[in-house]
């Protein structure tokens, strides 16, 4: 599926924050307009209504009060010219830290974006009218929605500024960026949490200094993958040789019985390219060592197993 991140400000849970059961959820870090007012109108970006529907809202407004609505430019996301919403969209939420650093706090799955602000013809719920929370510019049905907990959410690019990472803009279209091999790996990896709700992994952060000491390789990307998905479990189940099929090294050759039947696979076609039409078989894999994996994803695009094999000097 097309990706699109929304930066918002940070808050507990998102089901707003002058609560009608008592409790504070104060948004925090959203921009100046949440700074001098105390509010946010993505307060309830994870309140479901009554139809189990949740609406979701970014900023999109450019300037002071004689500004302007900015469009979300859908047509990055695949829309065509001129259409008003694009359905099958992951639309992943981002916050910053209080140290910081920006964090994943949650995605709708399957989401239906508008390319113009929507306005609710009555309020969704009662939390809605209180808080005054009355567009939208995302749907998404409840059981395609994620919030991560605050203590779990996904470290990712801290306190850096690099092109072809989310900055200083509420959006950011990662199909903008293909070629940012780091970004696509953090794509990657963030795809399959998405899939298995696994929202408490390590940091995946690509740029974090902690993980030199544990291999700075992106290797524990492609081991949780092939733990994580059904896909690449039968892939495995049906492999009558664990020997890498571009170098040829067999893991039980050089580590015996602890290496028995472990191999990686590599997707072919990158996760990241993907889209709601994609079909993925068996097929679409096929089985390398930890450094051929690597080397793989050492260009973008990916090399191929041949032109790996071209490269091999043994």
């Amino acid at each position: 599926m097309p990706k699109l991140f929304c930066h918002i400000a940070w808050m507990r849970e998102y089901k707003g924050h002058h609560r009608i059961d008592g409790q504070i959820d104060q948004p925090e870090r959203g921009g100046r307009y949440v700074v001098e007012n105390g509010e946010a109108f993505e307060c309830c970006n994870f309140l479901p209504d009554e139809n189990g529907m949740v609406y979701g809202h970014v900023e999109t407004w450019k300037g002071d009060e004689d500004g302007f609505d900015a469009q979300i430019r859908i047509e990055n996301l695949g829309a065509n010219e001129g259409a008003p919403h694009i359905d099958g969209t992951d639309v992943i939420w981002t916050a910053t830290h209080d140290t910081g650093g920006k964090r994943v706090v949650g995605w709708y799955r399957n989401a239906r974006v508008y390319r113009e602000r929507q306005t609710h013809k009555q309020y969704p719920t009662v939390q809605h009218e209180t808080d005054g929370v009355n567009s939208y510019r995302i749907t998404a049905k409840q059981e395609d929605v994620t919030l991560i907990a605050e203590n779990n959410r996904i470290k990712f690019n801290p306190n850096r500024v690099k092109s072809g990472w989310p900055g200083q803009n509420s959006i950011f279209y990662p199909s903008n960026y293909v070629n940012n091999e780091e970004l696509n790996l953090f794509l990657e990896e963030l795809d399959v949490a998405m899939q298995e709700e696994r929202v408490n992994p390590p940091s995946l952060d690509p740029f974090e200094e902690s993980w030199g000491d544990e291999g700075r390789e992106q290797l524990n990307i492609h081991k949780r993958k092939e733990r994580s998905t059904r896909l690449i479990r039968a892939f495995k189940a049906q492999l009558t040789d664990f020997s890498c099929s571009i170098c040829g090294f067999s893991f039980e050759d050089a580590y015996g019985e602890l290496g028995h039947g472990f191999i990686e696979a590599h997707h072919i076609i990158p996760i990241y390219t993907l889209t709601k039409q994609t079909r993925m078989s068996t097929n679409n894999l096929i089985a390398v060592c930890s450094n051929c994996h690597r080397m793989l994803h050492r260009k973008n695009p990916l090399l191929t197993a041949e032109e790996l094999r071209n490269e091999l000097r043994y």
